[in-house]
């Protein structure tokens, strides 16, 4: 602040006393009322910005079984639909925006309840965070995964971090609208065999601009997920080349897709 009025006001003559965390402003006695103006305006406190955020992993192939077309609901609801380019190719990730001071549509919101009830789909984390404006939030959902190696015929536990990462950057408008850049990074295993685990990670970034009380919905991260588990008859199962006439191998694969709710609220400072 002290240099931000020594370039407003070439005349004016400022000692700053970092220990009392205060400002000495020395200026012509006809300058003080603009000067008393201007420090009240760059001394303001900076809005915060309050991010409740849902993370729902849903199965694809299960709800098309079922019947459930969470997409109709997804964007039918009066939701402003935009997509963005997928960093992995595919199919672009889509967006949407529903109307202020409302959390979510009762359609959609029913569709989610259908979908968790069912089986189809999970909630994985509903974390909440308070930033300031301008400073970036981050939230961790990560767990770490236990996986045995093995190098030369020595067995070892190798943790690997997998969940999602989700990083979120407010600027206020002076009319009270929220501009959010929004990073989404999710990392899980798409398949194992055994003790062999692969990895795929999913990454979205956008920037866009709601009222307080919009909710930011992403869809569109989507992820084929393919599981392969080993049932034996203990002990006869692990006899080398004999072994796999008491194993059974089954495979399974399904598509995951990643909905992300995201509500920023403007916080009203006290007075």
């Amino acid at each position: 602040m002290a240099a931000q009025l020594g370039q407003l006001y070439g005349s004016v003559r400022v000692v700053v006393d970092e220990r009392q965390r205060a400002l000495l402003v020395l200026v012509n006695p006809a300058d003080r009322a603009l000067i008393d103006q201007v420090v009240r305006m760059l001394d303001a406190p900076r809005p915060q910005v309050a991010f409740e955020a849902e993370v729902i992993e849903i199965n694809r192939s299960l709800s098309q079984a079922l019947g459930i077309d969470y997409d109709l609901s997804l964007f039918r609801f009066g939701v402003k639909e935009t997509n963005i380019p997928n960093p992995t190719g595919g199919n672009p990730v889509r967006f949407g925006v529903f109307g202020r001071d409302v959390s979510l549509p009762i359609g959609f919101s029913a569709t989610l309840n259908l979908l968790q009830s069912s089986g189809a789909g999970r909630v994985l984390a509903k974390p909440r965070v308070v930033t300031t404006d301008g400073v970036e939030a981050r939230i961790n959902a990560t767990q770490n995964l236990a996986v045995i190696v093995t190098n030369n015929n020595v067995q070892a536990v190798q943790n690997l971090s997998t969940g999602i990462t989700l990083r979120m950057l407010p600027k206020v408008a002076p009319d009270g609208s929220i501009e959010v850049q929004v990073s989404i990074s999710v990392s899980a295993p798409t398949s194992q065999t055994q003790n062999s685990f692969s990895f795929s990670t999913r990454d979205a970034t956008t920037t866009v601009r709601v009222g307080s009380g919009e909710a930011i919905v992403i869809g569109g991260l989507l992820e084929n997920r393919r599981t392969e588990s080993v049932e034996k008859v203990p002990g006869l199962g692990d006899i080398p080349v004999l072994g796999e006439l008491f194993k059974t191998t089954s495979t399974t694969t399904a598509e995951t897709d990643l909905v992300i709710v995201i509500t920023p609220r403007l916080l009203t400072p006290l007075r």
